[in-house]
């Protein structure tokens, strides 16, 4: 067993900064507070973070434990990044990791994997993220198979890009379902496919990924900051006083062979103080022990003894006049945890699964988010491997060359600056000055061809990214992005093409002043030596191509001045338009969800009456059942007194010589 809390930045500013395990928060006139956990990280250092502090989970998963990582975030920005990367294609964030690391080791087909997604919202409703169907969710305990939510869709994924594009989906429409404050759970189910001949196999183990947001600001006795101080303190909660969200959190982080709790912050926030109450908050989690229930993964020992719990609950009921009510509730629990437990034999998850895939894509549908399913195809991980190593081998050489460049430009840069001071100190001799004059020749034309290798390399460097981009990328249709995702996407683009296009003028303005200062140099040299000569009618031509060059200069700067304005006030109006149509669309939003609340709070009443009725229809069933049994008892023990009294009354008066004809008749009467 093991539990670590870990604290993750994404971005060092003068509010934090790491230091060994620790995170320093500075709070201005209040001085700085340390914060110590068992790990700290910049965000850059994913990959290193889960290979050094999380790479038991999929090695005890498999072993048959749970495990579970649990995200606290000030914001969806913070944990969001930190879970997913950065990015709707990333691979570098946690659970991608874990989706990689886990197929990679369950390759071969012994074992099947499937996904959920859970979104529990600020009014502690269940909405299963992946397929959004209106069936009833309720969670349910049982001291065998523990906490699960009922009907929860779990989708079989055959490898790693398969689950990382469904969890992808499932993030997407996660994003476009949330109201207000939400919590996200992401659940990989893992089974291993038994010999022949033993018994079926179920769930071997769960791997759970919490995403909680903005729990900091709780009070000290309420919600999940309550739960981690309690639990951090070893004092056990009853289940019926926690809220849904913190039922599952309890459940999924005690029940864990190994677990994490991380804080995740941006680093940047203004409210320091909530910044530090999250580090609290995790921080005191750190006495927890962990109470793992291991799986054997044997589903017919679990099914025959969720069996023999019902026939003892049914034979109670039998004896009873009348069945006690917390009898009919465990019964009915126990049908519904057996109905669960059946749904996770090897068979049944991939059945389910075909029917969840057809499900969502009406349930979607039904709420304008189809578009999370536009995916052409999944994206070449080799042939991304084979670019990404390509960029930097082309990096590598593209900082190199510019170095190269750099060097050449500062030497010859010195030579033409030395030149000229010879020059203007009169000083020089024919012999000095033209060796100087070959040397800086011999330079420049090396300066000219390593300029030209930088640039190669520089756009051979362009395209390899832009190929990068567009294979990550393969697997979105851009035509499905809703507007903020495609605002976002532009706006990236925009911002890569303006630093590109940036340095790109840099380095023609260096390349500029160069063969100036040399032009400058060459001129000075054939003034001094007298070899610059010119009659009247060539300075007047020098002199009228010089004012109209300041002229052109000067209507130039003018234009790109104009253009510069025109570009600003292009992107504030772009600005004030997605504002403007983040505002229309987030008023559509509430509009569109005062009818859905409408309607579901009139689906809801009409639910609960056919509940009713149904409890009702069963309850007199069963008291009927019950009445009718024990009155058939009442009358077989009264057909057989009669056939004693009968059958006695016959011997009596075959004792006293009366004739059969005469007996029968007497019998009648």
């Amino acid at each position: 067993m093991s539990f670590k809390t870990l604290a993750v930045v994404q971005s060092t500013s003068t509010v934090t900064k790491i230091k060994n395990k620790s995170i320093v928060v500075q709070t201005g006139s209040r001085g700085e507070k340390s914060f110590n956990f068992d790990g700290a990280f910049a965000s850059t250092e994913l990959p290193g973070i889960y290979s050094s502090q999380l790479s038991k989970l999929v090695h005890e998963a498999l072993s048959g434990s749970n495990v579970s990582v649990t995200c606290c975030g000030l914001n969806e920005i913070g944990s969001g990044n930190i879970l997913h990367g950065t990015g709707y294609n990333a691979n570098n964030g946690i659970i991608p990791l874990i989706i990689h690391d886990l197929f990679d080791q369950v390759a071969g087909g012994q074992y099947l994997v499937s996904v959920s997604m859970l979104q529990i919202n600020n009014k502690g409703e269940l909405i299963d993220v992946l397929n959004p169907h209106t069936r009833s969710m309720n969670i349910k305990h049982n001291d065998k198979i523990g906490v699960y939510v009922e009907n929860l869709s779990g989708i079989v994924c055959s490898n790693a890009d398969e689950a990382c594009g469904l969890y992808t989906e499932g993030f997407k429409a996660e994003n476009a379902l949330k109201m207000g404050q939400r919590d996200v759970i992401v659940t990989l189910y893992v089974s291993k496919k038994q010999q022949a001949g033993s018994s079926s196999s179920g769930i071997l183990s769960k791997i759970t990924i919490v995403d909680l947001i903005g729990h900091e600001s709780e009070q000290e006795n309420v919600g999940i900051k309550a739960l981690f101080k309690a639990m951090g303190k070893g004092k056990a909660k009853k289940e019926s006083a926690l809220s849904n969200t913190n039922k599952l959190v309890h459940d999924i982080i005690l029940n864990s062979s190994f677990a994490a709790v991380m804080a995740c912050v941006s680093g940047e926030e203004k409210d320091v103080d909530t910044m530090m109450s999250l580090f609290d908050m995790v921080k005191s989690t750190s006495g927890l022990r962990l109470s793992p229930q291991k799986s054997s993964g044997d589903l017919d020992k679990l099914l025959t003894e969720l069996r023999q719990d019902i026939k003892v609950v049914r034979d109670r009921m039998m004896v009873q006049n009348i069945p006690q009510k917390k009898d009919v509730t465990l019964l009915e629990n126990l049908l519904s945890d057996l109905n669960a437990v059946k749904k996770t034999s090897w068979d049944q998850r991939i059945m389910l699964s075909n029917l969840y895939v057809e499900e969502r894509k009406r349930h979607l549908a039904d709420r304008g988010l189809l578009w999370v399913l536009e995916v052409k195809k999944g994206s070449n991980s080799e042939e991304i491997k084979k670019l990404q190593n390509c960029v930097e081998k082309l990096s590598a050489e593209y900082k190199d060359q510019k170095n190269s460049s750099e060097k050449l430009k500062n030497d010859l840069r010195s030579e033409i600056d030395q030149y000229t001071k010879l020059v203007e100190s009169g000083n020089s001799d024919e012999k000095d000055t033209k060796a100087r004059v070959t040397r800086i020749q011999q330079k420049k034309e090396a300066y000219k061809t390593e300029s030209e290798k930088t640039s190669k390399i520089r756009d051979d460097l362009k395209l390899v990214k832009n190929q990068l981009r567009k294979e990550k990328e393969a697997g979105l249709d851009v035509s499905s992005f809703n507007f903020e995702m495609m605002s976002r996407k532009l706006e990236e683009d925009r911002q890569r093409m303006k630093t590109e296009n940036q340095q790109l003028v840099d380095d023609e303005v260096e390349k500029l002043k160069v063969e100036s200062a040399h032009e400058k140099a060459e001129l000075e040299m054939r003034s001094s030596s007298g070899g610059l000569q010119l009659d009247a009618n060539e300075q007047l031509r020098n002199a009228v191509q010089l004012a109209t060059l300041k002229l052109e200069k000067s209507a130039i700067t003018t234009q790109l001045d104009v253009l510069k304005k025109e570009n600003m006030q292009m992107e504030e109006h772009i600005r004030v338009l997605v504002e403007k149509h983040g505002k229309e669309v987030e008023i559509q939003q509430l509009q569109n969800l005062q009818t859905f609340r409408a309607y579901r709070e009139v689906f809801e009443e009409f639910k609960v009456d056919l509940e009713n009725r149904w409890r009702g229809l069963l309850d007199d069933a069963i008291q009927d059942a019950v009445f009718l049994n024990s009155r058939n008892t009442e009358l077989s023990q009264e057909n057989e007194m009669l056939k004693m009294n009968v059958n006695e009354l016959k011997d009596a008066l075959s004792l006293t010589g009366t004739p059969p004809g005469k007996l029968s008749s007497i019998i009648d009467k």
